[in-house]
């Protein structure tokens, strides 16, 4: 690097371990001039300048988020966590921002300490010449890193960690580890309301009954209203007495309740469900003498709800049973529909199944794309000209058999086995074709990634495509398999949720 000093954004990205060529790029010199030789040339030569001789020193590092990265990377290398350099010429050590604790760079125990991403007696920078900065704020409980008012509309804006970022990874690895959790105590919970439902108090009769449904239903627990948003929508908690009607019998089964409600983003919740008897006589008994506009659980919010529920479950809230029921539904749908003998594609109809039946829980709604009928006829003219294909395909195999037989050579037995593998190809070939028919038409109204995305743990999926030799990718399109990685990387075949 001959005596000039490293540029800052060549020494950082080495330390995360990009690549040398990426790392001068970025630091405008020219890669072709350089490799990983020039880098201990060059740091012999400045320690020469600077007086450094042949003992031991001691790098002191700060931080935390990026330390861990550089770690993990490194330690995959020949080398180690000492990035190329003995132990005997430099020690590299690292200050736990929240205790000053030392520890030595070398220790797996780095990667479990606390994650703080700034420190609160750490010195501020100072903002850039003729700006200024608001505030600087302390708050282990959001996940944006900053944030701006822009001048247009006077809205917030946030700078937010990329998905795949390690502090995202762990939130949702503990969201659905909660879920998890509340799979040891969903029977008391469900034993706890069902007693309720007769209980002599009505604001916990309302409570029980509401919480029935969040289980049964997935129904959210309401109150959920964006900022500005003036659509009529409802969760369970608001829900009105005009939002349903109830049945003694319909369709051969006895206490059904109709519901028709807009819920969040005014996705319209029409669903016709028999219930539990008890659950039945007490909707009676919470619209008896109100009209269309009242409120049915008028003893009860979102806010008590919540509470009651945390006192049965730490953690415990609406949206974790819907991640439960959600996570549960598939793991159930996936043994269920899943036949050993099926091809890839033919398992891949029974994922999107499977998936299908919980968008259709946590109705998970969309309109027909415009162009789905248009989509439709030119994969059905596909079809119909690969069937012709394949019947072609078998008239010439069978003409090639007849000449085979009547003239065996070796040139007409191989003419016969590529005839034969041309008939097998195409039918493989239409069988994707129709498998993809089928997937998109029983799928046009159902948004398959909202639940995928949000509330069903990642390493069902992962476990399922390990288990029965799916690609991922054929699951997952690159965005999911970067925001689940640490499902990739941490799930064997065998995982239950």
């Amino acid at each position: 690097m001959g005596s000039g000093s490293v540029p800052c954004s060549l020494f950082f990205g080495l330390l995360w371990g990009i690549s040398v060529r990426k790392c001068l790029a970025a630091a405008g010199l020219p890669a072709t001039q350089y490799s990983g030789h020039s880098f201990r040339i060059g740091a012999a030569t400045e320690a020469a300048r600077w007086g450094l001789g042949p003992d031991p020193m001691l790098v002191w590092i700060m931080g935390h988020s990026y330390v861990v990265w550089a770690a993990l990377r490194a330690a995959v290398r020949p080398d180690g966590r000492q990035l190329g350099l003995s132990r005997e010429t430099v020690t590299l050590r690292w200050i736990d921002c929240v205790s000053t604790r030392e520890i030595d760079m070398l220790q797996s125990d780095m990667l479990d300490m606390p994650h703080v991403y700034l420190c609160r007696d750490s010195r501020i920078p100072v903002p850039p010449s003729g700006h200024r900065w608001k505030e600087v704020r302390h708050d282990h409980s959001v996940t944006w890193l900053a944030s701006w008012t822009e001048n247009v509309q006077g809205s917030v804006k946030y700078v937010m960690l990329n998905a795949n970022s390690k502090l995202k990874g762990e939130k949702d690895w503990e969201k659905y580890e909660v879920a998890r959790k509340l799979k040891n105590h969903v029977d008391s919970i469900r034993r706890t309301y069902r007693e309720d439902f007769k209980s002599k108090e009505m604001r916990i009769r309302q409570r029980a009954v509401a919480l029935y449904f969040i289980d049964k239903l997935a129904l959210r627990a309401g109150n959920e209203k964006e900022e500005g948003e003036t659509a009529d929508t409802v969760g369970c908690c608001s829900l009105r007495v005009e939002h349903i009607k109830l049945y003694s019998e319909l369709d051969g089964e006895k206490h059904v309740v109709e519901f028709d409600f807009l819920g969040k983003d005014s996705i319209r919740y029409y669903n016709k469900v028999p219930v539990e008897k008890k659950v039945y006589k007490n909707l009676q008994l919470f619209m008896d003498n109100k009209q269309d506009g009242d409120d049915l659980f008028d003893r009860l919010n979102t806010p008590m709800l919540n509470k009651h529920l945390q006192s049965l479950m730490e953690g415990l809230t609406a949206k974790v049973f819907r991640t439960y029921n959600a996570s549960v539904t598939l793991q159930q749908q996936l043994q269920e529909l899943t036949d050993p003998e099926d091809t890839v594609p033919g398992r891949i109809l029974s994922y999107n199944r499977a998936n299908r039946a919980v968008a259709i829980l946590c109705n998970h709604q969309r309109a027909p794309p415009k162009t789905f009928d248009q989509s439709m006829a030119n994969l059905r003219s596909k079809i119909e000209a690969k069937k012709e294909q394949i019947l072609l395909a078998k008239k010439e195999l069978k003409d090639a058999k007849k000449e085979a037989k009547e003239n065996d050579t070796e040139k007409l037995r191989k003419v016969v086995e590529s005839k034969k593998k041309a008939v097998m190809r195409g039918e493989e070939q239409l069988m994707k074709l129709e498998v993809q028919a089928t997937d998109r038409e029983e799928n046009k109204q159902i948004a398959l990634s909202t639940s995928k995305l949000n509330y069903l743990d990642p390493r069902i999926s992962v476990a399922w495509c390990k288990k029965w030799d799916v690609g991922l990718e054929k699951i997952y399109n690159k965005t999911h398999r970067d925001k689940f990685a640490w499902a990739v990387h941490m799930t064997d075949a065998d995982f239950v949720f």
